[in-house]
């Protein structure tokens, strides 16, 4: 039974790590003896990625079968009811490793880093945040994915069951201002952030920085503002930018619009864009 269900949740996009964190750390024993199994039922290469090197890194499957048979009782069954309620999980990961370097790559990662520690941390986001929108302006005219829908990636950020709800708000708003859908997932232990991948890394880098430096308040109105000053000043500067701005926050919404499309029940959990 306990290996169907794992079956069954790895087909549905789970990784070690998404379980580990959601069912604590007694699922770590079945992992090491199941791994083996496992792998095939990876739906994605990213997916089996992620199982191979759960399967380098446990211990002999052998050593786990001996632990496993010293327990059982109500937490195997505590742990099978939470296995059978998992939903699927979009399987396109996001990765770090294939990210291509954008036009203000290096100076957004800066000020990322000086947004950790800056006594003012809020003109640096305001800084970066147009410059993250030049860089939008520049995919749409430069690498002319007019017509193309772009690959959408799933990041995941683990929170603790005890989170500060603000904590979800700072993320969900970021998001927002960077057309992400931002889904929350196993009791709001996971938090999905899905994207293009340029913008989920954005966001996944900006959420490090930012999750104890403002409150999602602050977040709202600076970006709101960059985003108006970029928008209203600054696109004047591309002649042909001035006719595709629209263009381009469309494309980058549908990012959002398959989210509804191929995972529905996620959707209804969502969390809603800040407003």
């Amino acid at each position: 039974m306990m290996s169907d269900l794992m079956k069954h949740a790895v087909s549905r996009g789970w990784t070690p790590r998404d379980l580990t964190h959601v069912l604590g750390p007694e699922i770590h024993l079945w992992l090491s003896h199941f791994a083996p199994l496992l792998l095939a039922y990876a739906p994605t290469p990213a997916i089996q990625a992620a199982w191979a090197d759960m399967l380098q890194r446990s211990d002999a499957p052998e050593q786990a079968e001996e632990e496993l048979a010293r327990l059982g009782g109500p937490g195997n069954q505590a742990l099978a009811h939470g296995l059978a309620a998992l939903p699927r999980l979009p399987d396109e990961l996001y990765d770090a490793g294939k990210l291509r370097e954008s036009l203000n790559f290096g100076g957004i990662q800066r000020l990322h880093e000086l947004i950790s520690t800056a006594d003012e941390p809020g003109f640096l986001l305001y800084y970066q945040h147009i410059l993250r929108e030049e860089d939008r302006v520049h995919e749409l005219l430069v690498e002319e994915f007019e017509q193309v829908l772009p690959q959408v990636v799933c990041g995941r950020v683990y929170l603790d069951r005890d989170a500060a709800p603000d904590l979800k708000l700072v993320l969900s708003t970021i998001a927002y201002h960077s057309d992400c859908a931002c889904i929350s997932v196993a009791d709001e232990m996971i938090v999905l952030v899905l994207g293009t991948h340029s913008d989920v890394h954005h966001v996944l880098s900006l959420f490090e920085a930012l999750s104890d430096r403002l409150d999602a308040d602050d977040i709202e109105l600076v970006l709101a503002d960059a985003a108006h000053f970029f928008y209203t000043l600054r696109a004047a500067d591309f002649s042909r930018a001035a006719q595709g701005v629209d263009y381009l926050r469309a494309r980058l919404f549908r990012a959002c619009d398959l989210l509804c499309v191929f995972y529905p029940q996620l959707a209804r959990s969502g969390l809603p864009p800040y407003a």
